[in-house]
């Protein structure tokens, strides 16, 4: 038996989780025994399995071998561990980190003994092999890093970066997660109704799926054209301007669908209303999706109940309701749904 830890990124919530348990599903992992100690998630899998989920996943921030789950007041037995894996690799290192303050007084009691092998601040830099100490909820988790996301992975994929900017376009961090939550597979077709400037196609083909980008608007179209081929992935993107509430689209069958409604300061419909358009598009979404497949789509929170009443209507089944506080004015209620 094998355990890894994943620590899931605070930045989203529980989003980061729901993520996680989406690609689970959706590349038929096989979990033998799952627990989740606060923002760390125990996973007994294979090591092909977890490299899977390091490739897909955007709000897990670190990946690492479990050591050993002890009492966070057994100082002798992590100390004895640290001992342990030192003498069989000297070069690894320890780092120690008090989750929101779990643990600080046994540090002070271990710290003279482990002060020798500390990482030091270049540890990640230099790609030094690191054992962490992570105090959490009563627990040591002791585990070795095999990686941890570098924001230097997304940072060119922001959208001030890309060739067109739009205010208010999603960060790639997010909209991957978005793309996962709609539990699409590589090789199958993702529709996204509302594309603007391509984010989510971006994202989609970095993980070898294919998008269908629909826009009204014929400048997102370009913009999104833009954008994709900068980043290499109009081979794997189809770009239609169109309307995605009416019956010319009504012909597409998809896998998936995943998309960020226009709302918002800089994004509100044009000459529609926000809750009329968003219930033309479920009307439409229901009829091109396949059977028991997954679509995502966000609505600002104070149209949330209306949208929430006609997905019900349509019989289709409702499988999360996750909160994305966006700033004073904007907090997205994120559905995922899945077609009956």
């Amino acid at each position: 038996m094998v355990w890894y830890v994943l620590r899931l990124s605070l930045d989203y919530g529980h989003i980061a989780l729901s993520e996680l348990n989406a690609v689970i599903e959706a590349e038929n992992i096989d979990v033998k025994n799952m627990v989740r100690i606060d923002e760390f998630v125990l996973l007994d899998i294979s090591e092909n399995e977890l490299r899977i989920l390091q490739k897909r996943l955007a709000l897990t921030k670190e990946y690492g071998l479990l050591l050993d789950v002890v009492r966070e007041d057994d100082i002798e037995q992590i100390l004895q561990l640290i001992k342990e894996f030192r003498s069989s690799d000297a070069a690894v290192c320890v780092s120690i980190d008090c989750v929101r303050g779990f643990g600080k007084n046994i540090v002070d009691r271990i710290y003279d003994n482990v002060k020798p092998f500390l990482c030091a601040s270049s540890t990640l830099r230099d790609n030094v092999k690191q054992m962490r100490i992570a105090f959490v909820a009563g627990n040591a988790l002791i585990y070795l890093i095999s990686k941890i996301r570098r924001m230097s992975e997304y940072i060119d994929r922001e959208p001030h970066r890309r060739p067109v900017y739009k205010p208010g376009a999603m960060k790639p961090m997010l909209a991957r997660a978005y793309v996962n939550l709609s539990r699409v597979r590589s090789g199958e077709v993702l529709l996204d109704p509302f594309c603007g400037v391509g984010s989510f196609a971006i994202e989609a083909c970095l993980m070898g799926i294919n998008t269908v980008c629909i826009d009204v608007d014929e400048n997102m179209c370009y913009a999104a054209k833009k954008n994709i081929g900068f980043y290499g992935c109009t081979t794997f993107t189809e770009i239609i301007r169109a309307d995605s509430t009416y019956q010319d689209i009504r012909s597409l069958s998809v896998d998936a669908i995943a998309t960020d409604p226009p709302y918002g300061r800089q994004s509100a419909p044009r000459g529609k209303d926000l809750t009329k358009l968003l219930i033309e598009f479920l009307n439409t979404m229901s009829n091109i999706l396949k059977r028991n497949r997954y679509a995502v789509f966000a609505v600002p929170h104070n149209i949330s109940m209306y949208i929430k009443s006609e997905i019900k209507d349509l019989s289709m089944e409702i499988v999360e309701v996750l909160y994305d506080w966006v700033h004073g004015g904007l907090t997205r209620v994120l559905y995922v749904v899945k077609s009956c």
